[in-house]
Protein backbone atom coordinates (compact mmCIF):
# COMPACT_ATOMS: atom_id res chain seq x y z
CA UNK A 1 0.00 0.00 0.00
CA UNK A 2 1.17 3.62 -0.92
CA UNK A 3 0.78 4.01 3.19
CA UNK A 4 3.78 1.69 3.55
CA UNK A 5 5.81 3.00 1.15
CA UNK A 6 5.73 6.08 2.66
CA UNK A 7 6.79 5.10 5.72
CA UNK A 8 9.60 2.91 4.37
CA UNK A 9 10.71 6.31 2.41
CA UNK A 10 11.18 7.93 6.28
CA UNK A 11 12.68 4.93 7.51
CA UNK A 12 15.12 4.69 4.30
CA UNK A 13 15.67 8.03 2.86
CA UNK A 14 19.04 6.45 1.31
CA UNK A 15 16.90 4.23 -0.15
CA UNK A 16 16.84 5.13 -4.26
CA UNK A 17 14.19 2.71 -5.41
CA UNK A 18 11.77 4.06 -2.35
CA UNK A 19 9.95 6.69 -4.50
CA UNK A 20 9.64 4.73 -7.77
CA UNK A 21 7.92 2.23 -6.35
CA UNK A 22 5.68 4.54 -4.20
CA UNK A 23 5.11 6.59 -7.22
CA UNK A 24 4.07 2.89 -8.88
CA UNK A 25 1.73 1.54 -5.89
CA UNK A 26 -0.14 5.09 -5.65
CA UNK A 27 -0.87 4.78 -9.20
CA UNK A 28 -1.94 0.63 -8.69
CA UNK A 29 -3.68 1.41 -6.09
CA UNK A 30 -6.57 3.79 -8.09
CA UNK A 31 -4.99 6.93 -7.76
CA UNK A 32 -3.48 8.42 -10.31
CA UNK A 33 -3.70 11.88 -9.58
CA UNK A 34 -1.50 11.51 -6.28
CA UNK A 35 1.06 9.45 -8.95
CA UNK A 36 1.26 12.00 -10.84
CA UNK A 37 3.13 14.23 -9.03
CA UNK A 38 5.45 11.51 -7.32
CA UNK A 39 6.44 10.55 -10.80
CA UNK A 40 6.84 13.93 -12.53
CA UNK A 41 9.39 14.61 -9.33
CA UNK A 42 11.15 11.57 -10.34
CA UNK A 43 11.36 12.46 -14.06
CA UNK A 44 12.27 16.38 -13.13
CA UNK A 45 15.31 15.33 -11.15
CA UNK A 46 16.28 12.78 -13.91
CA UNK A 47 16.29 10.37 -11.16
CA UNK A 48 16.58 7.31 -12.48
CA UNK A 49 17.87 5.09 -9.83
CA UNK A 50 17.24 1.20 -11.69
CA UNK A 51 18.20 3.62 -15.30
CA UNK A 52 14.71 2.64 -16.30
CA UNK A 53 13.94 5.77 -17.77
CA UNK A 54 11.09 4.12 -19.82
CA UNK A 55 9.34 2.58 -16.98
CA UNK A 56 9.31 6.36 -14.84
CA UNK A 57 7.86 7.80 -18.63
CA UNK A 58 5.10 5.18 -18.59
CA UNK A 59 4.12 5.41 -15.01
CA UNK A 60 3.59 8.95 -15.90
CA UNK A 61 1.93 8.95 -18.70
CA UNK A 62 -0.54 6.21 -17.70
CA UNK A 63 -1.19 8.76 -14.16
CA UNK A 64 -1.30 12.09 -16.08
CA UNK A 65 -4.48 9.87 -18.30
CA UNK A 66 -6.31 8.90 -15.35
CA UNK A 67 -6.12 12.38 -13.71
CA UNK A 68 -8.92 14.38 -13.71
CA UNK A 69 -6.91 17.36 -13.96
CA UNK A 70 -3.06 18.31 -14.36
CA UNK A 71 -1.16 21.23 -13.68
CA UNK A 72 0.28 23.97 -16.50
CA UNK A 73 3.79 21.90 -15.34
CA UNK A 74 2.33 18.34 -15.36
CA UNK A 75 0.69 19.21 -19.04
CA UNK A 76 4.39 20.72 -19.85
CA UNK A 77 5.89 17.74 -18.90
CA UNK A 78 3.35 15.31 -20.42
CA UNK A 79 4.08 16.80 -24.11
CA UNK A 80 7.00 17.50 -23.93
CA UNK A 81 7.51 13.40 -23.35
CA UNK A 82 10.31 11.28 -23.38
CA UNK A 83 13.18 12.43 -24.93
Amino acid sequence: SPKLFRELATLNPGDPTVPVRLAEVTLWSGDPAAAVPLFAALLEKNFHPESDADKLWAGYLDAAAGADKLTREQERLRLNGHK
